[in-house]
């Protein structure tokens, strides 16, 4: 009943008649990070508005009129002019499909935009409802959510993404608003060995803002040199990079640190003031922040058991965001 009642009611909203990612005042802005804290709601937030790196969030992550909440406006009060697809491996309800990959987002999309909402949370969003929409299991960790207004002319880009990326899609509506049959979405998904024949592993996008980003995919490996994610970011982007991803899973990586070329450097502690700090065991986010200011939000841990899965990332070269994030790293592991 409840993918019914989606399918019938879950369309777009005609507020201002813009599709865009939304700040805590309900204005549209080209591109967010959140980063929850653990063990809270809480959470800190940047914005290209912003010139002093990350703020606190007045309203708790879960509020109904808050960053989320006014993003996801599109599923709370829709209207009849666009479509939605939700991708994650943990699905609110049941499970996901074999193969696919360690991912998780959303994507709305309209006749001019597109909002990509890319994000490290299982079960997110729990329901469809403005006041129960964040899982209350996803409290206990640090998370990570990266939203980015897109026009819709990315859109193929953006579907292609998802495609490399294996991503597990369990809910939609307006499929016609999609170029992809994201109804039967795991019969279009790219063969390992497709996958793995490419040479360049991100597309180029632009915000609708004009802001360049580049969203990254793995390759499907053993190694770390070919399967771990930051890894291939660190050689697109020509630099040392430093990742936070969740320090708990089996089989997690050490730094990677070859005689030649880029390192990875794993964040072990991450601080946001004298009475804010938490190790990498309480963090569920993935992202890294390279020498060169690139930021990137990712989907995937640096562990040998997520090698041979699918992943990828959304980065953008952005000064004061590379500054922020790199910031708040108080402690990583060296070579």
């Amino acid at each position: 009943m409840w993918r019914l009642l989606l399918a019938v009611a879950l369309l777009c909203p005609d507020s201002e008649g813009l599709l865009s990612c939304k700040n805590e005042a309900g204005a549209a802005v080209d591109w967010y990070i959140l980063y929850k804290r653990p063990n809270s709601y809480d959470f800190y937030y940047i914005d290209p508005s912003m010139n002093n790196g990350f703020e606190s969030g007045s309203k708790p992550i879960n509020h109904q009129s808050g960053v989320l909440a006014n993003t996801l406006d599109p599923i709370f009060a829709p209207t009849p002019t666009c479509g939605y697809a939700g991708y994650n491996d943990q699905p609110p309800v049941g499970y996901a499909r074999t193969g696919c990959g360690h991912s998780k987002g959303i994507v709305m999309v309209d006749d001019d935009n597109v909002v990509w909402l890319l994000h490290s949370t299982p079960r997110f969003p729990f329901s469809k409802h403005s006041n129960n929409f964040f899982p209350t299991t996803g409290m206990a960790k640090a998370q990570t959510f990266i939203c980015v207004t897109f026009p819709n002319g990315e859109l193929k880009k953006i579907e292609q993404h998802l495609r490399l990326i294996s991503a597990n899609i369990f809910e939609y509506a307006n499929e016609d608003k999609f170029s992809v049959d994201i109804v039967n979405f795991y019969n279009v998904w790219i063969p390992e060995d497709e996958l793995n024949q490419k040479t360049q592993l991100y597309q180029d996008l632009k915000s609708d803002g004009n802001q360049l980003f580049k969203g990254f995919f793995k390759k499907i490996s053993s190694g770390a040199a070919d399967g771990d994610l930051y890894v291939a970011i660190a050689n697109a982007v020509n630099s040392n990079v430093f990742a936070q991803t969740w320090g708990c899973q089996r089989g997690r990586c050490g730094s990677y640190c070859p005689l030649t070329g880029p390192k990875v450097f794993n964040s072990e502690s991450i601080t946001f003031s004298s009475t804010v700090e938490w190790k990498c065991g309480s963090d569920h986010s993935k992202w890294c922040v390279s020498e060169n200011d690139w930021v990137c939000v990712g989907d995937s841990n640096r562990s040998e058991t997520q090698f041979k899965r699918p992943g990828g990332a959304l980065c953008l070269q952005h000064s004061v965001t590379k500054a922020a994030f790199r910031s708040v790293i108080s402690g990583f592991e060296d070579c």
